[in-house]
């Protein structure tokens, strides 16, 4: 039983690995506003990293480099920036969500990863399930676009989306409109589009800092099969003898599911593959009994 539940797991459930993490060329900036060209070791960061890894060339040994001793670092089209922040940590799990819908700050040294730079700027920190968007304007205080859920008075979950009050206040276009401003979730592709248009509306230079997928998030591939079943049915009344079915070759077909993880360099992917297969045959056998009579056996099985 137990070598059974392993092939299925195998079957059904299988993790795999594909791209090499490797050192591509970056920067890094000291505390002593001194740039650097290096190599970095491009993990392709699901956290806001805290340090990193690099080499001065391909043939030097590797470094650390920290948030106490870097103000910013970019490889890959990403950027993050060293700054000290007030940020809410409030649990999103709905297990642990608070009964007040108000957020509550701690100052924080924090990489931020730079989004959107404009007129207007947006960063994002994203701490596994936490994940916060900040913003600046005319390169003024970083300040953090609130989203909390919380249980209210009723015990329900509600939602604070003050963050939208903070952009029909303080970052003003002639093109938006409140339903605008309402449609706005606090996920990140609304709000690039946002802090994008807002730039755009006042002609203002603007860089998108989105790194380039090398591959497609998912495969599909079709999985024909050939099978051979059989069926032996043993019988416990003596007049009616074993059903012995026939060993039949049939066709199967599975469909290959594949979901690569958009973060490590798609290092990690989870493989789904159901299939389905049938089987069907007759068999005539004798009653033996005193009044013999014909038995007409017949199974039809699919999974």
């Amino acid at each position: 039983m137990k070598k059974q539940y392993l092939f299925l797991l195998t079957t059904f459930l299988t993790i795999n690995c594909y791209s090499q993490i490797s050192f591509e060329r970056g920067y890094y900036i000291d505390t002593q506003n001194q740039k650097t060209n290096c190599l970095i070791k491009n993990v392709d960061w699901n956290n806001n990293p805290t340090q990193f890894e690099y080499k001065l060339s391909e043939k030097s040994e590797s470094k650390n480099a920290t948030i106490k001793t870097v103000i910013e670092f970019g490889i890959n089209n990403a950027k993050y920036l060293r700054k000290r922040v007030n940020i809410d940590r409030s649990s999103n799990s709905i297990n642990n969500l608070s009964n007040s819908k108000n957020p509550i700050f701690k100052e924080e040294e924090l990489f931020l990863k730079v989004l959107v730079e404009g007129k207007s700027n947006l960063y994002e920190y994203v701490d596994d399930n936490l994940r916060r968007y900040f913003y600046s304007k005319d390169n003024s205080e970083i300040i953090q676009l609130i989203f909390k859920r919380y249980k209210n008075i009723e015990n329900n979950v509600a939602k604070n989306n003050r963050f939208r009050q903070q952009l029909w206040v303080n970052l003003k276009c002639s093109n938006f409109t409140m339903s605008k401003i309402e449609s706005i979730d606090y996920i990140k592709s609304d709000l690039i589009r946002f802090f994008t248009e807002y730039s755009e509306c006042h002609n203002t230079d603007l860089s998108i800092y989105k790194p380039k997928q090398k591959r497609n998030l998912y495969n599909l591939t079709i999985r024909p099969r050939l099978n051979s079943s059989s069926l032996n049915i043993q019988s416990y009344l003596p007049y009616i003898r074993d059903i012995d079915f026939e060993n039949k070759t049939g066709f199967g077909i599975g469909l290959e599911a594949e979901f690569i993880f958009p973060f490590n360099k798609n290092k990690w992917s989870i493989v789904i593959e159901p299939t389905y297969q049938s089987y069907k045959s007759k068999k005539t056998s004798i009653i033996n009994n005193a009044s013999e009579g014909i038995l007409i056996s017949e199974v039809n099985y699919s999974s």
